[in-house]
């Protein structure tokens, strides 16, 4: 069961303090109990058993910290000035003290027994800061003999019995929209108060919660907005690590949608952080040797706001690499910000994407664990666009091939589809990753491919006739469009038929073919089999006795009828053949 209590800023009573501060409380140390783990940014557990067998184990997830952090819990004998009629429960103190995590963090307590409550009493979770000042309420999820409490900073956590009459509700976050003191303290008392609000099934919870995601939004920009303002009047990076602290509160408080709505998101944030990377210039050969090492340079550096750029020792610049060794490499600027790495292209098409960032590696500060960057790529040899495409069975993609920026002439080869010489690519009816490859024609050295993945069913096939009037092939004629529309064309001993897309509106030959042999049929039909729309299909030329015949010329196959099996959808798309039959 959760046994709910909710907190405001003076929550469990006043003692007459700052209205922004709950009461203190005094607790009572069993010094001979601490235990202590060192815990970092990857997470991790320590845990201490108390005097008379209750457990405490305190689970920090990744990325609560931003730095390898010394964590002790040390149980607690008693606190007698507790606002709770029941008394205390369990508790145990965290240090150092007013640590803030920038995810929750869970406590589990495993009690000797089960927690005998009175029938007016619920078990009520707490929190203090420091030595015991500003005491706050939260939700203590229980179950049998034991609870867990959520815990985002420190010092020290527990239950107690406490009546619905002991507790209270929201803290003011209204106040704290034009102070970053107040919204510290504001904040605090928050997301204790909204982890428990988060628990209830009441009807006017959800416009409560909202109000206050509202609240907290707009305190959380304003800060920011400090923050960035500071950084860029100052050029100071400890500016810039608040505004970042800042949107870790955020996403300590706030759902990802609230997040998103307030442009209190992490990409949004650093996108118009204060600082930003600079790249000064990248430098790689323009027509790179294959096999043989060349070299990349880059220069980097920062600027604040609309001001000059700087560079410094420590950025980090990450390389990767598509068709050079090696495949990744990272190295630091120098006081210039200049960074050289040597690639070896080990194929004629090289893509570089260099990744420049401050705030991680030696670089001035950690920026609170995140990193900014910027990115440049650089690209050489032969190049098919787009790279990567995903489609569904039967829809086209046209692909471009360039050599140094250049569009280059190029024969075109795809499995999973059919391409024609423009590049023009139709999906077939197979779902899977395919290749498209283009092959430079005044250097077939050079060669380069793009990724198609095909996802979707063509579905059953049903049958299609198109009939046509018997059509001569002269040899002499090859290549030559018929009144139908129909082309064919001679592949080595192959016969390509081509049918138009759209019969007989178009007269240019597009898209499909099918092959037959270019012997005497007479006597009998040809078997073909070839593609429609990109899928591999069955069909058959019927192919007439007219060849022997005076109408036409020795050495043409000619036929009268064309049999083929399509995909249904072709009979509802006006740009297929069978819509038009």
């Amino acid at each position: 069961m959760a046994a709910l209590t909710v907190l405001g800023a003076s929550a469990c009573g006043s003692d007459g303090g700052d209205p922004e501060q709950g009461p203190s409380i005094s607790p009572v140390l069993d010094t001979d109990r601490e235990a202590s783990a060192s815990i970092g940014p990857d997470g991790g557990s320590v845990a201490a058993t108390a005097a008379d067998g209750t457990e405490y184990t305190l689970a920090i997830p990744a990325e609560a910290l931003i730095e390898d952090t010394e964590i002790s819990l040390t149980p607690i004998l008693g606190i007698d000035d507790l606002p709770m009629s029941g008394g205390l429960v369990a508790g145990v103190h965290f240090e150092p003290s007013g640590l803030e995590l920038f995810r929750t963090a869970t406590l589990s307590v495993t009690l000797p027994e089960a927690s005998s409550l009175g029938s007016e009493e619920l078990l009520a979770g707490f929190t203090y800061d420091g030595e015991g000042e500003n005491l706050a309420l939260t939700l203590a999820d229980a179950a049998g003999d034991s609870f867990t409490l959520p815990i985002l900073h420190f010092s020290g956590a527990g239950s107690g019995a406490a009546t619905p009459a002991e507790t209270r509700v929201k803290p003011d976050l209204q106040a704290a929209v034009s102070n970053d003191a107040a919204l510290e303290r504001a904040l605090a008392g928050y997301r204790r108060w909204l982890t428990a609000e988060g628990a209830l099934e009441q009807v006017d919870v959800f416009e409560l919660v909202s109000e206050s995601h509202d609240l907290a939004a707009a305190a959380l920009k304003a800060a920011i907005a400090r923050a960035n303002d500071l950084c860029e009047r100052q050029g100071s990076f400890v500016e810039a690590e608040n505004v970042l602290l800042w949107q870790r509160r955020a996403e300590s408080v706030l759902p990802e949608d609230a997040l998103a709505a307030n442009g209190l998101d992490r990409q949004a944030v650093v996108d118009e952080l204060c600082v930003q990377v600079v790249f000064e210039s990248t430098s790689f050969p323009a027509a790179p040797a294959l096999g043989e090492p060349a070299l990349l340079e880059v220069v980097v550096g920062f600027a604040f706001a609309e001001g000059p750029t700087e560079f410094s020792f420590g950025m980090v610049v990450n390389v990767l690499t598509t068709g050079a060794t090696p495949a990744d490499a990272q190295e630091f600027t120098d006081q210039s910000g200049r960074v050289e790495v040597t690639l070896t292209p080990d194929s004629p098409s090289v893509e570089i994407e260099v990744d420049a960032c401050i705030g991680i590696g030696g670089f001035a500060s950690r920026l609170v664990g995140e990193s900014v960057c910027q990115q440049a790529f650089i690209v050489r040899g032969l190049v098919v666009s787009p790279g990567a495409i995903t489609l569904a069975p039967g829809t086209s993609q046209q692909f471009t091939a360039e050599l140094l920026g250049i569009t280059e002439e190029v024969t075109w080869a795809a499995d999973g589809g059919s391409i024609d010489e423009s590049g023009l690519f139709v999906a077939g009816g197979s779902a899977g990753t395919f290749t498209v490859t283009a092959t430079s024609v005044a250097n077939p050295s050079l060669t380069a491919s793009a990724r198609v993945t095909i996802d979707g069913d063509i579905g059953e096939p049903v049958t299609t006739i198109l009939h046509g009037t018997a059509q001569c092939v002269d040899v002499d004629d090859l290549g030559a469009v018929k009144p139908s529309g129909i082309r064919v064309m001679q592949m080595g001993s192959q016969l390509e038929i081509h049918f138009p897309r759209v019969v007989p509106q178009s007269t240019t030959p597009y898209g499909d073919s099918f092959s037959g042999t270019t012997n005497d049929c007479s006597g009998g039909p040809c078997e073909i089999s070839g593609t429609f729309d990109g899928s591999t299909i069955s069909g058959r030329a019927v192919w007439d006795n007219i060849c022997t015949s005076t109408r036409c010329p020795q050495g043409c196959d000619c036929y009268t009828d064309f049999e083929a099996t399509v995909a249904p959808e072709c009979v509802d798309l006006s740009d297929r053949l069978a819509c038009e039959l």
